[in-house]
C-alpha cells in the first residue's frame, strides 16, 4: 500500500492547524500560523510535527526551530541520495533545475549527454525533474511543487556520466 499526501491549499492548512491546536487547548496567534505556512509550507507531515510538539507544551518558536530543523535535516540527507555515486554533473544539474533551468539549458550548460532525460525514470506520470528537486538553503526550507518530505516522490535512477 502506498499513500502520498500532496501538498494541501493556504487555506485548508490553516484550518488544520487552527482545529488541532484549538482541540488541544493550545493558545495561538494567527500570525503565529502563518509563520508556520510561511516556514514549513503545506505539507500535512510537517503541519502535524509542529502541532504536535505545540500539544506537548512546546511553545510557538522552540516547536517552529524544531520542525525546521528536522525537515532541513531529512531534505538535506534526501539530497545526498539524490546525488550519491553520480559525478559532477549531477550537482550542475541539480543547482541548475533550482533556477528553473530547462532540458535544452541543462545540456549546453553542464555537459550531460542528450540522453540524460530518458535516464531519469519517475515513479508517476505527474512527476517531474523539478517535483523531485528538494532545495536546502542555510535553515530555510524550500520545496518544489509537488515534492514530500520523508520520502523522495521519484525513484531517480540512471546516470548519463560518471
Amino acid at each position: 500500500m502506498r499513500v502520498e499526501l500532496r501538498p494541501w491549499s493556504r487555506r485548508l492548512a490553516l484550518s488544520f492547524l487552527e482545529q488541532g491546536l484549538s482541540e488541544c487547548g493550545v493558545k495561538h496567534a494567527t500570525r503565529e500560523l502563518e509563520e508556520v505556512l510561511s516556514v514549513l509550507g503545506t505539507l500535512p507531515g510537517w503541519l502535524s510535527f509542529y502541532g504536535l510538539r505545540r500539544c506537548i507544551g512546546m511553545p510557538h518558536r522552540a516547536a517552529l526551530r524544531e520542525a525546521e530543523e528536522q525537515a532541513v535535516a531529512i531534505a538535506s540527507r534526501e539530497r545526498g541520495n539524490l546525488l550519491e555515486g553520480r559525478g559532477r554533473w549531477a550537482r550542475r544539474v541539480v543547482r541548475m533545475l533550482a533556477y528553473g533551468a530547462r532540458w535544452t539549458e541543462m545540456l549546453r550548460e553542464s555537459e550531460i549527454s542528450e540522453k540524460a532525460p530518458r535516464d531519469f525514470r519517475f515513479l508517476g506520470p505527474h512527476h517531474s525533474l523539478s517535483s523531485c528537486l528538494i532545495v536546502v538553503r542555510l535553515h530555510w526550507l524550500r520545496l518544489t511543487q509537488g515534492a514530500r518530505l520523508g520520502g523522495s516522490p521519484c525513484g531517480v535512477v540512471g546516470d548519463s556520466r560518471g
